[in-house]
């Protein structure tokens, strides 16, 4: 989509609005590229599938292993495991002594050709724990350590020649402690495509057992890059909007009754649509369909699955000016090449014309049957004639239904929009249809239908309080909108906001009450950090954004009934906070209540800053009015939370 301008800090970014007529000098905005996901390797949650050990040691018969699953996580998700190797040193040569894991697609083998593209990624990370209790020291008094191989082959997406095996990085040690330790390996030396990867576990004329605890092996993606933030005057009307990520995904209204035909009718039938605004793009799509017969309910792309068909495209242009063209076939379904084949070759292509103003009313006039004139916003026209092979085939089809939507054609076009002010449908058989979507509701009882591939958002009433289009980049995760008045002094608060996710942005509406100022302002996206806990029990619901976080009350329990609870890492304003691994502690009023089955206190970790026990495993022991508290023990100084009180019967 054309980017709008934007003022830009991090964590939030900062835009203003103005009265009209004001000016607004912004930096230039720019697109954020796609962003790549984590590559998980293996996680090891429930088996080891993607490990293999048999490719041996060096020197030969210098050592022997086994891999195991076992039951421990890094991240202490009992539910969860991990790989362990446990390796027996047989041989004494002085200074190094391998023996290789291999990791693979889950599906077996190496990675499917042509690999994974390792310049998307900028670490290999894994964790790694000693199991103490079943090994013994090296020699020089540590556990050995890990060496990161890779295997490219060549031609893998430009790997050269003889690229073979190579280390990533340096030897890792493994220090003597019996905790987990995170290992990052920087793959700037290795700009190919991997096919194979290798952990190469290495000792140093050791005769010992060792066993390892591997878990987590990923290849991480660069810092996602913030949002940007981009604002844009709403405009009032029924707005189609290119809301899903197809660029041949059709967001249609279509009439209920199917008796606006043209054919037989004793004076001139007309069908105009009045635009308002429409994508400042180059050939984004707004189109009227005529469709003989009835439409199929399930689909919007009439123009391509219906047999019959009377088409009229308007493609905007970025100076606010539109090509109009008018196509036709015939029993032809699920297909359109008849309409784009020129008349004088039996095809339904009537040409086209040029206006300078895609704002405004298009008609399409239709007489004795075989007749039609398209005008323009501009009061010009162009007349045609529809062959009668065409008008033979619809005259045996009594019903016509009507429709008008986009399509937008460009991928680059999602999340653009057209807005119409009203659809006028005069001469035909039906009742007259004036429907001013700004004055009025879309009538979806009694004259239209959506028929759109995202009928949620594709199309859309904007209010006539509609005051913005706010939208930015995704991914934007834990950013939330806020808006204030003035930056001297400031107030910044929550914007209500109404919107959804197409293609690599978001779209929202703001309305003008929601303004902290009906004229002018501020706008910023902002991702607070952790600063407390919040505790729902069953009753309650998560409300961000409110003064408690919260709506509900907790209902009432029974002594020894199993229920549960959610505790999440929040920001200042109760919204969620992701990525905290924090320990917390839970306590109660009620001495004798019972969380994963033991008896308060209870530490356990967040995990991305949430904690929900198994479902069996809390209850309260004492009939009474009880609470439960839940504070940080990593971080003292987050804030605690105690919970509402709980009735809990015996």
């Amino acid at each position: 989509m054309p980017m709008k301008t934007h003022f830009r800090s991090s964590p939030q970014l900062l835009l203003c609005w103005m009265p009209i007529g004001a000016s607004l000098l912004l930096a230039l905005n720019t697109n954020v590229a796609n962003a790549v996901d984590d590559r998980i390797i293996g996680t090891f949650d429930t088996d080891i599938a993607v490990a293999d050990g048999s490719y041996g040691e060096w020197p030969a018969g210098s050592s022997s292993k086994t891999l195991d699953w076992a039951n421990e996580d890094s991240e202490g998700n009992p539910n969860s495991g991990c790989l362990k190797v446990a390796i027996s040193w047989t041989d004494t040569n002085p200074g190094w002594n391998d023996s290789k894991v291999v990791f693979h697609d889950p599906t077996g083998g190496d990675f499917a050709w042509p690999g994974i593209d390792c310049r998307l990624y900028v670490n290999l990370e894994w964790d790694v724990k000693v199991d103490v209790a079943n090994s013994t020291l090296n020699p020089n008094g540590n556990y050995g350590g890990i060496q990161a191989v890779f295997q490219g082959w060549e031609g893998a997406n430009g790997n050269p020649a003889g690229l073979g095996w190579v280390t990533i990085g340096n030897l890792i040690t493994i220090t003597n402690t019996d905790g987990w330790q995170h290992m990052k390996v920087p793959l700037t030396s290795y700009p190919y495509n991997l096919n194979k990867l290798v952990l190469n576990f290495v000792a140093d004329g050791a005769t010992n057992l060792i066993t390892y605890l591997v878990d987590n092996v990923k290849l991480t993606a660069p810092p996602q890059p913030p949002p940007t933030l981009t604002i844009e005057k709403a405009v009032p009307g029924l707005a189609f909007v290119a809301a899903s990520d197809g660029r041949w995904d059709r967001q249609n209204i279509r009439t209920i009754g199917s008796n606006y035909g043209w054919i037989g009718r004793p004076a001139p039938v007309s069908y105009s649509v009045e635009i308002v605004k429409h994508a400042p793009v180059d050939g984004f799509r707004l189109h009227m369909f005529l469709v003989p017969g009835i439409a199929d309910p399930t689909r919007a792309d009439s123009d391509w699955h219906e047999t019959n068909i009377l088409m009229v495209a308007i493609y905007s242009n970025p100076n606010g000016g539109a090509w109009a063209s008018v196509h036709a076939k015939y029993n032809s379904p699920d297909d359109n090449g008849q309409q784009y084949t020129p008349v004088a070759d039996g095809g339904g292509d009537f040409g086209g014309i040029w206006a300078n103003n895609s704002a405004g009313t298009w008609t399409l006039t239709l007489s004795q049957d075989t007749e039609f004139v398209l005008t323009t916003p501009d009061g010009t026209s162009m007349t045609n004639t529809i062959p009668s092979a065409f008008i033979d085939v619809w005259r045996t089809i009594p019903e016509l239904q009507f429709a008008v939507g986009v399509m937008p054609i460009n991928p680059d076009y999602v999340g653009q929009k057209a807005i119409i002010k009203s659809v006028k449908i005069t001469g035909a058989a039906g009742p007259d249809i004036n429907a001013d979507f700004i004055n009025s509701p879309l009538d979806t009882t009694n004259t239209w239908t959506i028929a759109a591939v995202s009928p949620s958002y594709g199309v859309q009433q904007i209010p006539t309080d509609a005051a913005w289009w706010v939208n930015w980049t995704l991914p934007a995760l834990g950013f939330r909108l806020q808006a204030t008045p003035s930056l001297n002094p400031t107030a910044w608060a929550s914007v209500q906001s109404s919107g959804f996710n197409a293609g690599n942005n978001h779209y929202s509406i703001v309305r003008q009450g929601d303004l902290p100022s009906p004229s002018s302002g501020y706008f910023r996206l902002i991702k607070e950090g952790y600063s407390k806990l919040l505790l729902l029990l069953p009753g309650e619901t998560a409300a961000p954004g409110t003064p408690t976080g919260k709506t509900g009350t907790p209902e009432p329990q029974q002594v020894g009934v199993p229920f549960q609870f959610t505790v999440k890492a929040v920001d200042s304003e109760w919204f969620p906070v992701s990525g905290v691994d924090n320990t917390i502690r839970l306590t109660s009023t009620d001495e004798s209540a019972v969380v994963n089955w033991g008896y308060l206190p209870f530490e356990t970790p967040l995990v991305n800053g949430v904690f929900t026990p198994p479902t069996e495993s809390c209850y309260f022991g004492t009939p009474g009015t009880w609470t439960i508290k839940v504070e940080d023990v990593t971080d003292p100084t987050k804030q605690s939370y105690t919970s509402a009180p709980v009735v809990v019967n015996p």
